[in-house]
């Protein structure tokens, strides 16, 4: 099918220039653009950074607020035998025996 249409002249340079840097004819190069252009029109588009926060925003306000501590769940729960509290205090410098600092001492070596 062959076609005529009008063209603005820096567009038509546009053109002529990136079928010359391809090494294409230009009626190749806008056969390329025009395929190029339908294939994306076919794919579904992807929301943008700010409108995929935007239903994040929206989804959690839904979500009732928590008034209390007890009220919260930890994303991964502390291992048996051991509060939420314990994982986040952990263990101070100074508390440790002399043969968990030989050990430890031996294994940097």
């Amino acid at each position: 099918m062959s076609s005529l249409f009008e063209m603005a002249p820096e567009l038509q340079e546009k053109v002529s220039q990136e079928a010359h840097q391809r090494h294409m004819a230009p009626e190749q190069m806008l056969d390329y653009l025009i395929r190029k252009g339908l294939d994306s029109l076919e794919q579904p588009v992807a929301p943008s950074a700010q409108e995929a926060m935007q239903e994040q925003l929206a989804a959690l306000k839904d979500q009732p607020v928590l008034q209390s501590l007890d009220e919260l769940k930890p994303r991964v729960p502390p291992p048996p035998g051991k509060t939420a509290m314990q994982m986040i205090r952990g263990q101070w410098p100074g508390d440790e025996t002399e043969e968990e600092l030989l050990a430890a001492q031996e294994a940097m070596d």
